[in-house]
């Protein structure tokens, strides 16, 4: 009998992702088809020497309606931002700090409101976790987390030093299990005065001393070697059997197909070694890489990569889910 559960489960997955993909095109709002989600979880239950795969299947699932919503999000006008009594957000920073890729408040917050649903909804974090973000900026993923990590803490850490002043000012009265911290990092575009190699800093924090860490817009401003020693970093410092999310612009076959039929945003037409870049002065600025090359540097520091990516919309790709792809992966439990 568990020889026609094996075999049903791979149609099974590919039927979840039908359903989805045709939901999403049609840019419905009612679940998957109900029978064949109860069909696929009655089965499930009954394999519990599957446990990876069930995961899959449920991420599977939360990757369709998160995806559903966000079209639906996308149809509409964002609201104005709403000021709490007595006066504006305070977690929002002023328009002249520094804020990678947010345009206004409205889009400050409506990002940091999407990555919160993706934490929990994909990666399962936790109330009491701590956290790790990895270019905390002036707080976009911070604000949504401090209604959330009531028994957690979380870190920041940025090259950006206005931003992480107003960061620490900001949070330390109110929030004190969130703390932020300077990284004097040289960045062409970000930092252009650090002292401090990226392909040599170490993070300070202790090994395996985070349960989620987390790095948006990050990797696709930073060059390969830079890049690399950061994931050895990443993986130092998570915990075993815990996950972590990275963004990236991924280069691959469909990537390239809608960059060459000029529907992409990015271009990324000029090549260096291990990477390609958006403008030949200042690489940095946008940086895209290989997908297998990404793929080959995790299962280099052994972090499993949780299938499947989920691919942006920075290609124009039409069933992407946010603006840049995502990659969520796992430290083995025998990885210290």
């Amino acid at each position: 009998m568990a020889s026609s559960h094996v075999g049903y489960i791979p149609r099974a997955l590919s039927s979840v992702r039908f359903h989805a993909g045709q939901a999403t095109n049609r840019h419905r709002t009612e679940e998957i088809d109900r029978f064949e989600r109860d069909r696929l979880q009655d089965t499930l239950r009954t394999l519990a020497i599957y446990p990876l795969l069930h995961w899959r299947v449920k991420c599977a699932l939360r990757f369709a309606q998160l995806r559903r919503n966000r079209l639906c999000v996308k149809k509409k006008r964002q609201p104005p931002v709403s000021a709490p009594e007595g006066g504006p957000d305070p977690l929002i920073p002023p328009d002249s700090l520094h804020s990678v890729g947010s345009h206004g408040s409205a889009e400050y917050v409506a990002v940091g409101e999407e990555f919160f649903r993706y934490f929990i909804d994909l990666c399962e974090l936790k109330p009491d976790d701590r956290v790790l973000d990895v270019g905390s900026g002036t707080g976009r993923m911070a604000r949504p987390l401090t209604r959330y990590l009531k028994g957690g803490s979380y870190e920041g850490i940025d090259i950006v030093a206005r931003s992480v002043q107003w960061c620490q000012r900001t949070y330390a009265s109110r929030y004190p299990n969130f703390r932020f911290h300077f990284a004097d990092i040289y960045n062409k575009v970000y930092n252009p005065d650090g002292k401090h190699q990226a392909s040599e800093y170490r993070l300070p924090f202790e090994t395996s001393s985070f349960d989620f860490v987390f790095l948006t817009s990050v990797f696709t401003h930073m060059l390969p070697q830079d890049m690399e020693h950061y994931l050895s970093e990443v993986v130092r410092v998570l915990k075993p059997s815990n996950r972590c999310l990275i963004t990236y612009f991924l280069i691959n076959a469909a990537a390239w197909k809608l960059i060459n039929e000029g529907a992409s945003y990015h271009s990324f037409k000029y090549e260096l070694p291990g990477c390609r870049t958006e403008f030949g002065d200042t690489p940095e600025a946008v940086v895209a890489y290989d997908e297998s090359t990404v793929r080959g540097l995790y299962a280099k520091y052994r972090l499993n990569i949780t299938e499947p990516v989920l691919y942006g919309t920075w290609c124009k790709r039409k069933d992407g889910l946010s603006w840049q792809d995502m990659i969520i992966a796992t430290k083995p439990a025998d990885c210290v």
